[in-house]
């Protein structure tokens, strides 16, 4: 479940997300445009969110960060985020459009982000992701 609203290049949404056996996630952002020409643009983010998860363990997760993004599908974000009494991390993610359809309803776009944790007991700890993607936009 997701509200969301913008307006004059600022917005803001409130979402729900579970996830069986797994965990349950409340999240509120606010988001800034900061730039924008019709090819490139620039937000800013900020978000805090309650989770919990499968165990009945609480933690609180807020942060914010940087995102860029071209008219073509291409983009970066840079994020720091903290659990408060845990650690921050800071992640660095991309993503470029391989392929689209003519009505770019349909995509296939690689992605890929690292992580580090810059405080707490994780400190130093590295994570790496990558993957490739198809999207459609159905309507």
């Amino acid at each position: 479940m997701e509200f969301f609203h913008y307006s004059n290049g600022l917005g803001a949404a409130l979402s729900k997300t579970h996830t069986p056996g797994v965990r349950d996630t409340f999240t509120q952002s606010v988001n800034a445009n900061l730039y924008n020409n019709g090819m490139h643009s620039l937000d800013a983010n900020a978000f805090k969110s309650q989770n919990t998860l499968a165990n009945g363990f609480k933690f609180d997760r807020n942060g914010a960060g940087l995102e860029y993004s071209h008219i073509n599908g291409h983009g970066a974000s840079l994020t720091k985020s903290t659990i408060p009494n845990f650690g921050s991390q800071l992640e660095l993610a991309g993503k470029a459009n391989l392929w689209s359809s003519p009505d770019r309803n349909t995509r296939i776009d690689l992605t890929g982000s690292g992580s580090k944790w810059t405080s707490g007991p994780l400190s130093g700890q590295r994570d790496y992701f990558g993957g490739v993607g198809l999207t459609h936009m159905f309507g």
